[in-house]
């Protein structure tokens, strides 16, 4: 498998207009989704692409929010996010960062000597890598930070974000991550708060 794609048009067409699967299929009722072919109208809300044009200064996270700001060099936000963090509190990192590396479309190489606990659940002991896709588990985007092993991120699933779900790296929705990302620039600093 060299990518790994949307797992349906539903999930396609739920993610290109940055909204849940299930939304979709309230306005599309009419519509068989196992049958559903080329030429078929889906109807989904009028989203745009947000683009972020003004010069950035940094990224600031706060964990108690679970929110990731954007700001310009003067201190003015730019944008608001909602943001997943890390589930235990000990990998939740804090303090000044720094952007150290960027990948657009990121593979993602599972290490059962990082994901101990995922690893012996799921009884995994070699490292593999996962294709790259907005279904890897880094998403379409991967922000890396100064900190081995941490980077602001996208996800596979953005219904899950704004939770504590992450082993400690910082999940957006996919289209939230590609707008940090197309802003950001390298050794921009990340500031993340209590």
């Amino acid at each position: 498998m060299d990518y790994l794609g949307f797992s349906s048009i539903l999930e396609w067409a739920a993610e290109q207009s940055q909204s849940d699967p299930d939304f979709i299929l309230q306005l599309n009722p009419e519509l068989d989704w196992s049958r559903i072919r080329a030429g078929a109208i889906i109807k989904v809300p009028k989203i745009p692409a947000y683009r972020i044009s003004a010069p950035v200064g940094h990224i600031q996270i706060h964990l108690s929010e679970r929110t990731l700001q954007v700001y310009n060099p003067t201190g003015r936000i730019l944008f608001h996010y909602p943001v997943s963090i890390g589930r235990r509190v000990e990998n939740r990192p804090h303090g000044e960062l720094r952007i150290v590396a960027f990948a657009a479309d990121p593979n993602y190489t599972f290490d059962p000597k990082i994901l101990t606990g995922v690893a012996q659940r799921e009884g995994i002991n070699s490292r593999f890598i996962i294709p790259s896709g907005p279904n890897n588990p880094l998403g379409t985007r991967w922000i890396s930070l100064n900190r081995p092993g941490y980077g602001i991120q996208g996800t596979p699933e953005p219904e899950q974000v704004g939770r504590t779900e992450s082993h400690g790296c910082f999940r957006l929705a996919n289209w939230n991550a590609d707008t940090v990302f197309d802003a950001a620039r390298l050794y921009m600093p990340v500031y993340v708060e209590p």
